[in-house]
């Protein structure tokens, strides 16, 4: 918060929807420090109120599903890869490598991925014909790999 007089900055945050709103409350706060009488806010403005005008619960149930989903892939992961790939007769040594494969791959394929996806022109948008392209790899690697 401000100490001094006048014309110092005022940290707050804000979420980026209201943004609007936390300017002219900004904007009245300032003028308001400035001269002697506070100028009152425009009849249209109406400030913010936590837990008002936030997502549906539902959507935020259908989130927490899509999240939890993810979870549960990676738990199933973390406990089954490594007795999958013995099954495969590779060694409990070599195991600790082929979990070094994704973390690898990705330090390397990410960087230049996000190049390519800044640099497409594409009518369908910068992102979604790598997810799609993406979607379609992991689909055809697992049907090759099971």
């Amino acid at each position: 918060m401000d100490s001094g007089g006048g014309g110092g900055a005022t940290a707050i945050r804000v979420p980026y929807r209201h943004l609007r709103d936390a300017e002219m409350e900004l904007v009245s706060l300032n003028s308001s420090s400035s001269t002697s009488s506070p100028r009152a806010p425009p009849k249209d403005h109406q400030p913010h109120r936590e837990g008002e005008d936030g997502a549906p619960k539902y959507r935020v149930v259908l989130a927490c599903m899509v999240a939890a989903g993810v979870q549960f892939g990676w738990a199933l992961q973390l406990s089954l890869l490594t007795p999958y790939i013995q099954t495969l007769g590779i060694d409990h040594a070599m195991a600790s490598f082929i979990w070094l494969c994704g973390p690898i791959t990705g330090f390397m394929v990410q960087p230049c991925v996000g190049v390519w996806s800044d640099k497409c022109r594409s009518k369908y948008g910068r992102r979604r014909p790598f997810i799609l392209a993406g979607c379609v790899l992991i689909c055809a690697a697992t049907s090759v790999t099971s």
